[in-house]
């Protein structure tokens, strides 16, 4: 999407929220779709799952 992260981050604005990290485009989200699983299930040692995980923390520790 064109100006992709603007557009989040103006919708963060709007709503009074905030954007706590982004997740880079991947075929892994795809290819653990098609299995059925999340990418953390089917592709563990990837790096897009620690990109999850990481978010994860992120999410966590802003709600605290």
């Amino acid at each position: 999407v064109k100006n992709e992260e603007e557009k989040v981050q103006e919708l963060a604005d709007d709503i009074g929220s905030s954007i706590v990290g982004f997740l880079h485009r991947s075929d892994l989200v795809i290819e653990a779709e098609e299995l059925g699983k999340t990418v953390v299930e089917a592709f563990p040692d990837s790096e897009m799952a620690t990109e999850y995980r990481v978010l994860a923390d992120q999410v966590l520790e802003c709600a605290k």
